[in-house]
């Protein structure tokens, strides 16, 4: 899953930049979570869903919180 993880990351869409990865949200009951920026949400949905077709097999749920930048 690593190779994988690390190949996904260097195909990301256009406009679309991983911030950072981080292995704990302490508070919530998230075992980690992506800071992702997008240009636009269409770039963003294209992240999504190819994010969502490599996950799905081994993170039982996903939850997106999307702000939009002033």
């Amino acid at each position: 899953a690593k190779k994988e993880w690390e190949d996904f990351k260097k195909a990301l869409p256009l406009g679309v930049k991983i911030i950072a990865e981080y292995d704990h949200a302490h508070g919530t009951d998230w075992n980690g979570f992506l800071l992702v920026e997008a240009r636009t949400m269409d770039a963003f949905q294209e992240f999504w869903e190819s994010f969502r077709d490599l996950t799905r097999w081994y993170v039982d749920r996903t939850q997106a919180i999307i702000g939009v930048k002033r």
